[in-house]
């Protein structure tokens, strides 16, 4: 299958584990700690951790993954291009606009939307699966 190279599966734990972490310390930086940290920085790990989670292979790849991954791809990527237009369109008219609205913060939904489109339509495939086998033993 010559599609898109996708990391191997370990890379999933490696991107739930950054993304997890980052997360962990925004929340516990921004209300229990005093600290002044940039959240820029910790905002691209969770980028970065939620990007390998969504590149990376499943333990079993086929046919039937590729295209629940790329319906999932196609429903976040619409769901992302529709949050930018709501935001410019509340920029535009409302009469106050948001100061700097975090395009890095639309990305993170977009991949955070991916996933679970992703892992819905997978869970839905399996149990699928497991159903057609179950009628298959029946009809022995």
């Amino acid at each position: 299958m010559n599609s898109y190279p996708f990391y191997p599966n370990f890379f999933k734990k490696l991107g739930v584990f950054i993304s997890s972490t980052s997360f962990v310390s925004v929340v516990t930086l921004n209300y229990f700690a005093e600290i002044n940290v940039p959240f820029q920085i910790l905002n691209f790990f969770i980028c970065l951790g939620l990007f390998l989670t969504a590149t990376s292979k499943e333990k079993e790849e086929n046919k039937k993954t590729h295209e629940k991954r790329y319906t999932a791809l196609k429903l976040s990527f619409i769901f992302s291009f529709s949050l930018l237009i709501a935001l410019e369109l509340y920029n535009l008219f409302s009469s106050s606009p948001l100061k700097n609205p975090s395009f890095i913060l639309v990305a993170m939904i977009g991949l955070i939307f991916y996933l679970i489109i992703f892992n819905f339509l997978l869970i839905q495939l399996k149990n699928f699966l497991n159903l057609s086998n179950l009628f298959s033993l029946f009809k022995k």
